[in-house]
């Protein structure tokens, strides 16, 4: 029998459940453990978390206590959310350096309620302030809206 010498080349499917478009930090996490080929249990592993922690990222049911967030973007290897408006990129950098909003208002000189009203896209922060986060945290809130 004849033997072919063709090469037939596609991209392999996607697993089932993978993230293609992921919003959420879970499926960020789901999309790399997928990507990397590796098992919940091994991301848990690497996290320093139990499974059903990481089930329960991945099916969105709990978002990540701040403690965690570090970790996580260290294992993305990337801000999910580096692309998106400040109050959103506010709350990451926040995150990713592991502080909670009452401790980065304490840090700013504010409380944690104008705090919350940044990440939450009510206020923009004013003048003052913006120098202040630009230094502390790098994120550029802008220029526009009404300070608080």
């Amino acid at each position: 029998m004849p033997s072919c010498h063709l090469t037939l080349r596609g991209q392999k499917p996607a697993p089932e459940g993978y993230p293609t478009a992921p919003t959420t930090l879970g499926d960020h996490l789901k999309r790399r453990r997928l990507d990397l080929g590796l098992e919940q249990a091994q991301v848990a592993e690497i996290l320093g978390v139990h499974l059903n922690t990481v089930q329960t990222w991945e099916r969105n049911h709990k978002a990540p206590y701040a403690r965690h967030v570090p970790r996580i973007h260290s294992f993305l290897g990337y801000c999910p959310v580096d692309h998106e408006p400040f109050p959103a990129r506010l709350r990451c950098v926040r995150e990713a350096l592991g502080l909670g909003q009452r401790e980065l208002a304490r840090r700013l000189g504010t409380s944690q309620q104008v705090l919350k009203d940044w990440e939450h896209g009510r206020y923009r922060p004013s003048a003052r302030f913006r120098v202040g986060i630009r230094k502390l945290l790098g994120v550029d809130p802008g220029r526009s809206g009404a300070g608080r």
